[in-house]
């Protein structure tokens, strides 16, 4: 038993340590001339390796918003691709299938109060849309989209859903989650079986959560189970199995140094990793620069915090995604920021396009969320008082992965060495007489 023991011992000392290597990337602090794009105007926004494809100011949206808010994107079954905004007026639906051309092709007025948030998600052929001022669950029918078409087709309100802070939906179970909302502060489960009525499943009391992502594994040690990672504000990071919904529970809660308010995150694509974006450590003045804060959530009983990343900026981090390798991160003031994840112990930005250079430190102003889930590659972000824009990130993301410097491999080796001499040491007094691990 104690053979095996040492073994974990050493994976996790080694693991650690290249958790705690970060170094600087000194290409970061490029400042090359700034992107163009047909029709766009604006003043001189700073950019490395992403460029500037299209953008849509708010009023040129038809409800004429005066504040943007998320943002979702859609592939309708023709292929055609779509971004999804939310803003204070409600939820505005842009064509960017031609990303140089984007085209406003919908509008839907909030059922409810002008309110600043607003969440959206998708499932078959439905965008499901709420805010904080929300008069229920908005389901709105996206099935003659590329027609130019789409409609309300309901405000729900069952089990007392009005107004929510934000919405995940797990395309997989076909469950979606409000969180902070009119029926719980913690999480509400919405069934979509009928998915113009959602019907409310169940509900987790248990804390307050900001927002949530939610995802069904497959395989592994968690296979059959649905699995909701929280972000808790003060209260951090909580775990949470929301396979039946009605006996959801608590699997795991941590926090981590210089928590202010745990906001948002999103897991690598292996989901061995979580990355959490804190709004208001650099608000709060617990930190410094940007810092984004990593779970090792490979054993999601026992979730470890792992380190922090920071791109030496002073901007609040906001909302982040992970496609593939990279991570994009609206982070308010400094704009849409790229980095590669590949290894963990030297997390590397590849990419931004500022799209606030009116200011860079902590604040709200700025952008508020990105999606690079399209097919086109393109990246779709919302920002407060721009708008729409539509990036492209390719340079950003073309590299190839890191791996560990000379340095690196060399006190990682090292390290490795000591623990498992450690581990034959402490084999051979317990053979010796010493009290053998069981």
């Amino acid at each position: 038993m104690y053979r095996h023991t040492g073994i974990a011992i050493a994976i996790v000392v080694c693991c650690t340590l290249m958790a705690d290597l970060g170094i600087a990337d000194p290409t970061e602090s490029a400042n090359p001339l700034p992107p163009t794009a047909a029709g766009f105007t604006g003043p001189t926004f700073d950019a490395l390796n992403v460029t500037v494809i299209g953008q849509v100011p708010l009023d040129q949206f038809p409800t004429l918003p005066t504040g943007g808010a998320d943002i979702w994107g859609y592939v309708s079954p023709t292929g055609r691709e779509y971004a999804i905004m939310g803003h204070r007026n409600g939820t505005a639906f842009i064509e960017v299938t031609d990303p140089a051309n984007p085209v406003v092709i919908g509008d839907i007025p909030t059922a409810g109060n002008p309110g600043t948030t607003r969440d959206m998600k998708t499932f078959l052929n439905y965008a499901y849309s709420i805010g904080d001022g929300a008069a229920g669950l908005e389901v709105i029918d996206l099935a003659q989209i590329d027609a130019g078409i789409v409609t309300l087709a309901n405000v729900s309100n069952d089990g007392g859903i009005f107004g929510a802070h934000n919405l995940a939906l797990n395309t997989d179970s076909g469950f979606a989650y409000p969180v902070s909302s009119s029926v719980t502060s913690g999480l509400a489960a919405y069934d979509l079986t009928d998915p113009v009525n959602p019907t409310l499943a169940g509900t987790w009391t248990d804390s307050f959560l900001h927002d949530v992502l939610v995802v069904s594994y497959t395989e592994g040690p968690f296979a059959g189970r649905e699995i909701a990672f929280g972000f808790g504000g003060p209260n951090g990071l909580i775990i949470i199995d929301v396979t039946d919904k009605t006996n959801m529970f608590t699997i795991a809660s941590r926090t981590y140094p210089n928590l202010s308010y745990c906001h948002q995150g999103w897991l690598s694509e292996d989901r061995r990793y979580l990355f959490i974006a804190d709004e208001l450590d650099e608000v709060n003045g617990l930190v410094t620069t940007t810092t984004m804060d990593i779970f090792d959530v490979g054993d999601i009983e026992n979730p470890q915090f792992v380190g922090i990343f920071s791109n030496g900026e002073g901007a609040t981090d906001h909302n982040l995604i992970v496609a593939g390798r990279f991570i994009f991160s609206a982070n308010y003031a400094s704009g849409l920021r790229v980095y590669d994840y590949s290894l963990i112990s030297n997390i590397r930005e590849t990419g931004y396009f500022d799209t606030r250079p009116e200011s860079s430190g902590p604040g709200f102003p700025g952008a508020w969320g990105a999606y690079p889930l399209l097919p086109s590659g393109v990246v779709i972000v919302s920002d407060r008082q721009r708008g729409l824009f539509v990036f492209d990130t390719s340079a950003a993301t073309a590299g190839p992965p890191a791996v560990p410097t000379v340095s690196q491999w060399g006190m990682i080796i090292m390290a490795c060495s000591l623990t498992a001499l450690g581990t034959v040491l402490f084999k051979t007094s317990a053979r010796r007489g010493g009290r053998a691990v069981r």
